[in-house]
Order: structure tokens, then sequence, then C-alpha cells
């Protein structure tokens, strides 16, 4: 099947966050949201199961678990509990089903699977059997729909744009435009590095929800950040800023590529040390990512510089649940307001995969 080039340019625009709410005074900063607690309920050991990598995880409404391996080509199948189902593909050739497998998702039993070295989206039955495949879908596919509306960034008219295209039609149209690339030198203590504070944006497992965080604050994380969230018809959930935070006076300086810890940068002129490492970090991008929950929950990612990974997590009607920390070595693939699966990497060069029940304080 062709897909025609066809594009119908519609709704929405990140302008609509001229309507969102403001800051709220009394809305606690990153720092000053309590950790939540963690309670292991399953986990997938990687050494008994051969997960040397973990690219990509589909929850299915029951739990069970399909894990995508894009080096081997496979799709590993899971029990809610963790036990092993089957395997599917495992070898990168032309007569395997998949060659580099980048995204997978869930119609209620039935998987979907995107290659994209084929452009091929492949539909799995319950019975594990490839019932249909549709070519040329888009490279830029990061969710499918149950009308199969392939939900991804496209590049039109010298946009970025996050679209729908019908994968039956060819037919696009436009969700929402993405905000341009936008880079900030910071000056807290005349330096020249340049913080990266390009727009973060993730789309929910269904393709039902697609939020775009933006930062609008310092370079050295102390401003804000702008939330929006959209529906697959570009309508707005619900805009949002929220408060970055300072930053932690605790937090070490970062490893050097070397894995060697620099000292702690002096304080200068009677700055403090947690102020002086504030900006020894200027260059690091504020937001390192975002998750979309399969519950519309948001799972912003703070980057990470104190050997944990901190995520403020926002409800699917905008309000802040708190927060939660992970190893550095960890982190969230997918995600609910109460439930977290999480890749923890291990010595021995295998990834466990960890669901967690998330204890709110």
């Amino acid at each position: 099947m062709r897909l025609s080039t066809r594009v119908t340019l519609a709704v929405a625009s990140l302008a609509m966050a001229s309507c969102a709410e403001e800051p709220q005074a009394d809305r606690p900063g990153w720092f000053e949201q309590e950790a939540a607690g963690l309670i292991e309920e399953m986990r997938i050991r990687g050494g008994e199961h051969g997960l040397t990598t973990i690219d990509a995880v589909a929850v299915r409404e029951d739990g069970a678990l399909a894990i995508l391996q894009r080096q081997s080509a496979a799709i590993r199948l899971f029990t809610a509990a963790g036990g092993p189902v089957a395997t599917l593909g495992g070898a990168s050739t032309p007569e395997s089903p998949f060659i580099n497998p980048s995204h997978l998702g869930w119609w209620g039993d039935t998987l979907w699977v995107f290659d994209y070295a084929r452009r091929q989206l492949s539909i799995i039955g319950p019975d594990l059997i490839i019932a249909a495949t549709i070519d040329n879908a888009p490279t830029g596919l990061m969710s499918v729909t149950p009308d199969r509306r392939a939900v991804g960034t496209r590049f039109l008219d010298g946009r970025s744009v996050l679209a729908a295209t019908d994968l039956t039609t060819g037919t696009s149209t436009v969700i929402v435009e993405l905000p341009p690339r936008a880079d900030e030198a910071p000056d807290g203590r005349g330096g020249s590095a340049v913080v990266d504070l390009s727009p973060q944006y993730a789309v929910s497992p269904g393709g039902e929800r697609l939020a775009i965080a933006v930062v609008t604050g310092s370079g050295t994380g102390t401003g804000d950040f702008h939330l929006t969230v959209v529906d697959a018809a570009g309508d707005t959930a619900f805009a949002a800023s929220y408060p970055l935070g300072g930053v932690d006076e605790s937090f070490p300086p970062p490893a050097a590529l070397d894995g060697s810890v620099p000292p702690p940068p002096a304080a200068v002129d009677g700055e403090s040390v947690g102020a002086a490492r504030a900006n020894s970090a200027a260059s690091y991008p504020p937001l390192a990512g975002v998750v979309v929950g399969r519950d519309g929950s948001v799972w912003l990612e703070r980057t990470a510089m104190d050997g944990e990974r901190a995520y403020l997590v926002v409800g699917a009607g905008g309000g802040t649940l708190g927060r939660v920390v992970i190893p550095t070595g960890s982190r969230v693939v997918a995600a609910a307001a109460d439930h977290a699966w999480i890749v923890e990497s291990s010595v021995s060069g295998a990834n466990d995969l960890v669901r967690y029940r998330i204890q709110w304080n």
C-alpha cells in the first residue's frame, strides 16, 4: 500500500499556551516535591531471559508485556506476573518479520510493531501470527491509534509538527506545531556555555494524548516550564506552567567523560557552593525527557546530575502528584499515576524490567 503525501493543515499550535493557567505561588518546585515510595511488585530478571537491551515496553490492559529489543530485532512477550510467553522475530535477516523494530503497542489483545528499516507496520493477532502489514508508514511514527492513524513527528512546510496520518488513505492532519529549538547562553558567571531549551514531547501508548514541555526560564534551571497536553484531535486537555525550582545544593558536579568526578567548584565572591554548581551545570538541559502514561499522566524527567533520575509526575488533569526518584542507571519506560515500569541495568550487562507501585506521600 502506498501512502499519499497529501496533507491537511489543521487546528492547534502552542500559541494556545497564552490561555494557560499561571504558576501558583504556593506550588512547590521540583526539589521541594517529596519523593514517593516505590514498592516492587514484579521483576523480570534480564540475566535469566537474555534481556541485554530493553528499548521499549508496551503494557497491555491486563498487565501483560511486550518488550522490544532493537539490536536483536526481537519482541519478547511476558505475562503480567513476569512469566515468559513467546519471542517474535530475533534474526535480522530479509526473511525475518522484523529488521529494525522501533515502536510497538497494543490494541486490546492485538499487538502492533513498527519496523523503521522497512517502514512497515505489522499487526499481530492473539494467536501471535502476523495478520496484516501496512507499508510506507511514516518514519516519525511514535504511536498508532486503534483506528489505524499513525501519530508522530513530521516536517511540513518548514515546520516540525506532531501529526496523525491515516494509514488507509495516507492523509495527514497536523495536531500541534512544535515550538522551535531554543538555546540560551547562561550569564551566571560570565560563561559561554549554551543550554539546550528545546521542547520535550511524547505521545501516550494509544496515541490519545500528546504532551509538549517547554522551558520558559533561566538556563540554570531556576525558571518555569510550560506543559501543554492535547488529544489526537488537537483539543487542549490542559495547559499549565510549573516551577522548576532551584538547583539542589547537595548536587555533586557531573562526571567527566572518562568517569572521573572533578572537585566541587569553589565559592566565588561569596557565592554558595550550590550556586557555583548550578552555574557549572548550566549547559545541561533542564528537562531530559517526557513519558506520557497510559492513564494520561505525564512524567517529566529532570536532567540527572546527582546519581539519580528525578521525575515530576503530573496527573491527567494537570495537578502535581509528586516526585519519583530512581538511580541514574534506571529509566521509566511505561507508567501510570499509580505504577511505573522501570528498566534497571546491572553490572552483568543484562537489564531487569521491574513494575513498581507508586506510594504517594
